[in-house]
């Protein structure tokens, strides 16, 4: 006699409404913060004429650096999370049953914006996020005290 269970699971968008937590970081950042604007800052990456249709929009690819960003995840990282992790997969918007990108898909996504581009936008980003109250901007202190160290060749202090 075999333990495992058959169920039926039927879903649609509105499986989300279930699955994710009203109270997340992600949640909130959703729903405060303009992420529309990046798909038209970066129409003139991508071809409509040519090629395939892009599956990896700009607009998914910045959600996933805010994601990195805050919580600190690597690209290979940020490509598991988005596989299995479910509010990370509706705020880039994937389906639940989609398969999350590959990680070169970030850092491809970076060098064709370029770096000031790409500073530009996530940047703006960054400050719809402070002014919604979800980041406060931080103070870095580093200790710089000097200290002999003790080396092979003391002669040389």
């Amino acid at each position: 006699m075999s333990n495992s269970k058959q169920t039926t699971f039927v879903y649609g968008p509105e499986i989300y409404e279930k699955l994710i937590l009203k109270d997340h970081l992600l949640y909130k950042i959703n729903e405060k913060v303009d992420f529309s604007f990046i798909n038209e800052v970066c129409k003139d990456l991508y071809s409509s004429n040519k090629g395939r249709p892009v599956t990896n929009t700009p607009e998914m690819l910045l959600r996933s650096a805010v994601v990195q960003y805050l919580y600190d995840y690597s690209d290979r990282q940020m490509e598991y999370e988005a596989q299995v992790n479910i509010m990370v997969k509706w705020f880039i918007g994937l389906n639940l049953e989609d398969n999350a990108y590959d990680h070169s898909a970030l850092g491809y996504f970076r060098d064709k914006l370029g770096s000031d581009k790409w500073n530009d936008v996530f940047y703006q980003l960054l400050k719809q996020i402070q002014d919604a109250g979800f980041s406060k901007g931080s103070t870095q202190y580093i200790d710089a005290t000097h200290v002999i160290a003790n080396i092979a060749i003391p002669g040389t202090i």
